[in-house]
């Protein structure tokens, strides 16, 4: 018997009613399930993140138990050098690497007392040449750090605010100490490509060039760019032998490894001992990943915070 027209009608209503009912038990099934994902993602990014500071927390500890066993030289050779990986904590993993920073060319001792520091801007060039990026590249360098208004040559390897101001959005030469390494991309001729580049053998950390104007290098612990940077006639042979040859527990134990000449000139510019260090340390749950950068300084048997951020 075929329905009537009521019928058919109200068997129709019901069926849209059904579907209607269906598609919002569906919809708020997939938010509730979204809602789920996204607090148990950010439960787990929250956990990852304090993981990864536990992870500087314990590269802090291993620097401060170094000091206490070992005050005759820092080098590759130590505990703290080691890579710590996934170690477990509560429901996640840590993982921390330590780079010794004074192993590196720090730029805040390019200028001294608004003058360019000859040693360390030599240094730089070489490191420069070496690695076949234009010297005169530090020039610019040098104007954006010291206070006048006089590039050290003309444009386009010298420059001051007036080429800034220039740009698209113009701004100023910082005419200060840089704040961050990632500041000299803003320095003209300084490219993302030539940053990436330099970045591992450069840093802003150290004492001042009123505490110490060489800028001193951690010979146990510096690469080999940065050796050869050292002086005009180190080269490829002399700076692998000083590797082979590290840790050094002085730097005079160098001198049998090195040209007469070339160890009277960098012996004023080396040293065996650290004190700024960076951290870098990784948090894991779940597969949600953080990571963290710490710049610390360890003094007189204490390990201090200079510098965080989360990447």
């Amino acid at each position: 018997m075929r329905p009537t027209g009521s019928r058919g009608f109200a068997l129709v209503l019901c069926l849209l009613v059904v579907a209607l009912l269906t598609v919002t038990l569906l919809e708020a099934d997939f938010q509730a399930r979204a809602n789920l994902r996204a607090a148990a993602y950010f439960r787990d990014d929250l956990a990852s993140f304090y993981l990864a500071q536990a992870g500087v927390n314990h590269a802090m500890s291993v620097l401060k138990e170094d000091v206490t066993h070992s005050r005759e030289h820092d080098g590759l050779d130590e505990s703290w050098a080691s890579t710590v990986s996934d170690a477990p904590l509560g429901e996640g993993t840590f993982t921390h690497t330590i780079t010794d920073e004074e192993g590196k060319i720090n730029l805040n001792n390019l200028v001294r007392e608004n003058t360019p520091n000859p040693i360390k801007v030599e240094q730089l060039k070489r490191l420069f040449e070496h690695m076949d990026i234009d010297p005169n590249l530090v020039n610019p360098i040098i104007d954006w750090m010291d206070t006048n208004d006089d590039p050290q040559v003309m444009t386009p390897l010298g420059a001051e605010s007036a080429v800034y101001g220039q740009r698209d959005p113009p701004y100023s030469a910082k005419n200060g100490l840089l704040s961050m390494l990632s500041e000299i991309r803003l320095v003209a001729g300084i490219t993302d490509e030539i940053y990436k580049r330099i970045r591992p053998y450069v840093t802003i950390y150290g004492d001042p060039p009123q505490i110490d104007p060489e800028g001193k290098i951690n010979v146990n612990t510096a690469d080999k760019p940065v050796l050869i940077s050292l002086d005009k006639k180190m080269d490829e042979a002399i700076a692998g032998d000083l590797i082979a040859g590290r840790p050094f527990k002085h730097v005079a134990e160098t001198q049998g490894i090195l040209p007469t000449d070339v160890y009277q000139r960098i012996t004023p510019l080396i040293t065996q001992h650290s004190r700024f260090f960076s951290i870098k340390a990784t948090g894991t749950v779940r597969g949600v990943t953080k990571v963290v950068h710490a710049v610390v300084k360890r003094e007189a048997g204490t390990v201090k915070m200079v510098h965080f951020e989360v990447e």
